[in-house]
């Protein structure tokens, strides 16, 4: 009976008055309670759904199953000790950039593989002397200023150096074409420019082309013209541990998806502190403010506790959602949130109680 009297109470915007003097680690204690609450079903779902990280796998299938080493390349790549720990290739002395292809048929359809390994960033040691030559044609004193405002200058030396080493150009001619380029125009042919392409690769004729690039700062992957440039941060291999070029990549892309859920889980993370923890501080801090004149409650703590109470019933259903729609269900708590604790919140502290108001209205009467 007192559990349905409490739950009764908290939707009474009157009742639940008088709960307002209870203590402040109470309210803490639920509102730390709802973080873990919606934390929890999230993780059991990434756990047990790999189909919502579907976008991650299938950026990795190709390298999960890749296969077509009839020249033994994998055996170069472990000659070479090439090694990746938390997310950065290590350098092994080797002063250029390495490129292995790997064709294969897979689902009926022609696969390429291109696997680059970078440990001295040949191509950022390429790309600063077109930097420097960009410097020269626009960083003078007398047009530093009206001639690069709006220009992405990275993007600029970028489609500049590709195309330098893809055709017989003259580069200072190159960068002004690029320069002058529309900046919209210019970012949407970068973005659709497969990173690996920057490495002298001209894609064959596959169904599909992807690119694994290893280097001392990131990894990029790239899936016809989709690039992605993750830090791994956890990511580690060393090729000297596998037999072959296939347990090679099985290895390797369970860890990429295995990062991808903790880097999604841990983004979850920011969110839920911010929706259980912030977001109820601001919205009794601006009620308190605003009810200022006709508040019954007497002060930004009892707002506070009352609306950490107006949160159980959003927190519970929102666990629910999560449990069987995903991490993107967490919306659903904010909404809740906004629309139901909050309104109750302000009802509580402005609704007069019945007797006070059957007596208003017999004096009116």
């Amino acid at each position: 009976m007192v559990i349905f009297e409490f739950l009764y109470n908290l939707i009474d915007p009157v009742k639940i008055r008088k709960y307002k003097k209870m203590s402040i680690f109470v309210a803490l204690l639920i509102f730390f309670a709802t973080f873990f609450m919606l934390l929890l079903p999230q993780k059991l779902y990434l756990k047990n759904h790999s189909d919502y990280t579907a976008s991650i796998y299938e950026k990795t299938k190709a390298l999960y199953n890749i296969k077509g080493d009839s020249t033994n390349m994998f055996e170069d790549i472990k000659s070479k000790g090439y090694k990746v720990s938390d997310g950065k290739l290590l350098s092994n002395g080797e002063s250029n950039a390495n490129i292995y292809t790997f064709l294969y048929t897979y689902e009926e359809n022609n696969v390429c593989v291109y696997l680059v390994f970078d440990s001295n960033e040949e191509l950022e040691e390429k790309l600063k002397d077109v930097n420097d030559r960009y410097d020269m044609i626009y960083n003078s004193e007398e047009n530093e200023n009206e001639n690069n405002i709006g220009k992405n200058k990275t993007q600029i030396c970028q489609m500049a150096y590709l195309e330098s080493i893809e055709s017989l150009v003259n580069l200072d001619e190159v960068i002004k074409k690029y320069h002058d380029m529309n900046s919209e125009e210019l970012n949407t042919l970068v973005n659709e420019t497969p990173y690996y392409r920057f490495y002298g690769i001209k894609d064959l004729n596959s169904n599909t082309n992807y690119g694994y690039v290893f280097t001392k700062s990131s990894v990029i992957r790239t899936i016809d013209k989709e690039n992605d440039i993750y830090s791994y941060s956890y990511l580690s291999f060393d090729s000297n541990d596998y037999k072959d070029i296939g347990e090679f990549g099985k290895d390797v892309s369970v860890q990429m998806v295995a990062r991808y859920n903790e880097y999604l889980f841990n983004m979850q993370i920011v969110y839920v502190f911010l929706y259980t923890i912030l977001l109820p501080v601001l919205a009794s801090l601006i009620l308190f403010m605003f009810t200022f004149k006709r508040k019954k409650l007497d002060n930004f703590l009892e707002y506070y506790k009352i609306l950490a109470l107006e949160t159980i019933i959003p927190s519970i259903v929102s666990c629910v959602f999560i449990f069987i729609f995903g991490p993107g269900a967490t919306k659903i708590f904010v909404a809740l949130f906004l629309v139901y604790s909050v309104l109750m919140l302000f009802r509580s502290s402005t609704a007069e109680p019945r007797e006070e108001h059957k007596a208003k209205n017999g004096k009116n009467g």
